[in-house]
């Protein structure tokens, strides 16, 4: 291409403005990946614990869905299943005991919590499914939680939980 052809390019286009996208907000930031697990102030901070005894009922032929028995928190859930909250944190389960993945888990909603971080994705996996089981019954115990659901395909699907913290409405900014 040459001089005069870049000019006459240039003069053609010369009244053209970019577009200017004032309609859809721009998507949140994800925050970065945090280690949970291996500090150990972190763990007496978190007063949380969860009973291996309890067992809430879950629908083996459907998705998994929880959420605290209001309206409001439905649409929030239903919203959450679409993927319309993306994680703001993730912990990855992967490998870990049925004890150390509670440990992480406590410290995971804790630490949310202090950061007021609406949405979380938990990273359980497939393998044997013991984690896949025993997650939903320790979040339904703990009392920050709004709802949680299966993960859609995009944040890891079946193998992934999305959690909808309860954080105070100024930070709810959606």
């Amino acid at each position: 291409m040459t001089d005069d052809d870049k000019m006459a390019f240039k003069h053609l286009f010369s009244d053209i403005k970019p577009l200017v996208q004032d309609k859809i907000p721009p998507r949140r930031a994800v925050k970065t990946k945090r280690q949970f697990g291996a500090d150990k102030q972190s763990r007496s901070a978190a007063e949380v614990e969860f009973s291996d005894m309890y067992e809430a009922h879950f629908g083996d032929e459907e998705p998994l869905f929880w959420y605290q028995g209001d309206k409001a928190n439905h649409s929030k859930i239903k919203q959450l299943r679409k993927g319309e909250f993306p994680p703001d944190v993730e912990a990855d389960l992967h490998g870990l005991t049925q004890q150390q993945a509670k440990q992480v888990l406590i410290e995971l909603l804790y630490d949310a919590k202090q950061h007021n971080e609406l949405c979380v994705a938990i990273m359980h996996g497939h393998g044997q499914g013991i984690l896949k089981q025993k997650i939903p019954h320790y979040l339904v115990q703990h009392p920050d939680i709004i709802g949680f659901c299966q993960a859609p395909k995009q944040y890891g699907g079946s193998a992934c939980i999305l959690v909808l913290m309860d954080i105070a409405e100024e930070w709810f900014r959606r």
